[in-house]
């Protein structure tokens, strides 16, 4: 029991990292990228925001200084010159784009639902081949 909390531990922290959450997809090193690929979670959470978001234009507050407020400068909502007392809005598909780097976008939902159709199936055939072919009684 305690090397599986110990493995879900790892496993969970692993995909808080590399999800797209806490480290973007433009900003994991190219050394760990593998793992932005495998991990199940980034594939739920690019489908979830994508179906969401994709095409929502309802205006958004842009913070200085974020990716999302140098990707929409010289837009009608935000134009180049604007200051700290100026307001920059985007739309919220927009904010899915700069923020996640291009990264998340509508074209990847069907490989999404794929994938993760596939680890669902995969995980059934691994957990009846456990439970119909291992067993550990002395008889």
């Amino acid at each position: 029991a305690a090397t599986a909390q110990g493995f879900g531990a790892v496993l969970n922290a692993l995909s808080s990292l590399f999800t797209g959450i806490l480290l973007r997809p433009q900003n994991i090193p190219t050394f760990w990228i593998f793992m932005y690929w495998i991990l199940p979670s980034h594939y739920v959470l690019e489908g979830l925001l994508v179906s969401q978001f994709y095409g929502d234009t309802t205006l958004i507050k842009a913070d200085i200084g974020t990716p999302f407020y140098y990707g929409i400068q010289g837009s009608n909502t935000c134009p180049e010159t604007s200051t700290q007392q100026q307001l920059c809005y985007g739309t919220s598909w927009e904010w899915i784009e700069y923020s996640f780097g291009g990264n998340f976008v509508w074209s990847h939902i069907l490989y999404n639902l794929l994938y993760l159709f596939g680890l669902c199936i995969f995980t059934k055939l691994v957990t009846y081949l456990a439970l119909t072919k291992l067993n550990y009684l002395n008889k």
